[in-house]
């Protein structure tokens, strides 16, 4: 069974440009077909698939001379954070409630960690 990516192309003819093609097509395919792009793990797995064969190809020699460019053209990072930011209203309410906790803690066994030390 032909492979989407490699057809029955040997591997010496899957080039960088051939890979971003497959990655392309994927999200294009997936975008038509369930409205939103396939997620990044799914596309690095089947790329790490990709891999090895091409992997086993170069250790091969005479097979392969060389490993195509597999990474993303442009990277986004794939970690989103947000530094929480509280104002000084919320800041203070805060500062507050933690201070008339620490002194009534909810459950007696916890006073001690809310003992402030010096």
């Amino acid at each position: 069974m032909p492979h989407p990516l490699l057809g029955e192309a040997p591997l010496s003819k899957i080039t960088s440009g051939a890979i971003q093609e497959y990655r392309i097509d994927r999200i294009e395919k997936s975008k038509a077909a369930r409205g939103k792009p396939p997620d990044r793990n799914i596309l690095h797995q089947e790329l790490v698939a990709l891999r090895h064969p091409l992997k086993t190809a170069l250790r091969h020699g005479s097979w392969l001379s060389s490993l195509p460019d597999m990474s993303q053209p442009y990277r986004s990072n794939g970690k989103i954070s947000h530094r929480a930011w509280f104002s000084p209203t919320e800041y203070r309410k805060l500062d507050l409630a933690t201070s008339r906790r620490a002194e009534n803690p909810i459950n007696e066994r916890w006073r001690y960690a809310c003992v402030a030390t010096a």
